[in-house]
């Protein structure tokens, strides 16, 4: 019932806040370019599957430059490559954030 489903909205939004807390400690880590990886993952939250030119173009960074902060995310694996096989247009899951929106969704 409503009750049930309140609780259900409440542990998601733990669940979401324990998720960027964690990312914020993962990227203490990250080198370089800081602030464009906070920016990046914040923008995860909202477009939690996304492409090379897409952070490129929300970014406004090169594609290369997004390329190397995918690769450093999939690497610290916040990202998922989600077709392995495949060498161009890759697409890339956030899947934590995938998997706390999906819970209760079954």
């Amino acid at each position: 019932g409503i009750a049930e489903t309140s609780d259900q909205a409440i542990e998601t939004a733990k669940s979401i806040i324990s998720l960027k807390n964690a990312m914020s400690e993962v990227l203490r880590g990250v080198p370089r370019r800081r602030d464009n990886y906070q920016l990046l993952v914040d923008d995860l939250f909202e477009n939690p599957v996304t492409s090379r030119y897409e952070v490129a173009e929300r970014l406004k960074i090169t594609p290369q430059a997004a390329g190397v902060m995918i690769k450093q995310l999939c690497d610290l694996r916040i990202l998922q490559d989600m077709d392995i096989k495949r060498q161009r247009n890759k697409k890339y899951a956030f899947g934590a954030y995938i998997n706390i929106l999906m819970k209760g969704t079954e």
